[in-house]
């Protein structure tokens, strides 16, 4: 079945530069306003950025990952970014570590949760695949409110039918190791 990691708004400490919980914990704003829109998708971004630059996901190739209460939106981007201006500028750095386009061990290995509500979410979907998205919610909370089911539900028309399956169903059966062949591929 192999291991599995969620990773929601923690970053992995590394030689001691960036702390757990930097944003969330007040080393860069004072104010919840400022803590908690940087704490989840800043330090998803750079939680995925220390699995891939210090090797975890190129040693471990069964681990799964599920990024977490940070919406996806920032993905394609960030993917976007560590493969074309990263790893193609900088990729003696970290050349034993990472051996192939950091797109490749998160559609191989990572998952993300979606927020009904977010911004050219069916993009988002087109763009990283709904094999690799799962529908994250811990209502209540601040974030969430009573009709986010709804709002999932609604995205049928949108999403279609077989991405909303696969973000409801198969891809969290997939993050979770109960089925070998649900998530994989995008």
């Amino acid at each position: 079945m192999g291991p599995a990691l969620e990773i929601e708004g923690g970053v992995l400490p590394r030689d001691g530069l960036v702390p757990i919980g930097a944003f969330s914990r007040g080393l860069y704003f004072k104010t919840r306003f400022g803590q908690h829109a940087c704490s989840h998708p800043m330090e998803a971004m750079m939680a995925l950025l220390s699995l891939i630059e210090g090797g975890v996901l190129e040693a471990h190739p069964t681990l799964r990952v599920g990024l977490l209460e940070a919406g996806c939106g920032f993905l394609p981007y960030w993917l976007w970014r560590l493969d074309h201006v990263e790893c193609a500028q900088m990729r003696g750095e970290v050349r034993g570590r990472v051996r192939r386009p950091p797109s490749e061990y998160f559609r191989r290995q990572c998952w993300i949760a979606l927020e009904p509500g977010e911004a050219m979410l069916d993009r988002v979907v087109t763009e990283i695949g709904a094999p690799r998205m799962v529908f994250g919610t811990d209502f209540p909370h601040l974030d969430h409110g009573t009709g986010m089911v709804d709002e999932m539900m609604a995205l049928r028309g949108v999403l279609g039918d077989e991405a909303l399956r696969a973000i409801l169903w198969d891809s969290p059966r997939g993050l979770m190791g109960m089925d070998a062949r649900a998530g994989r591929g995008a």
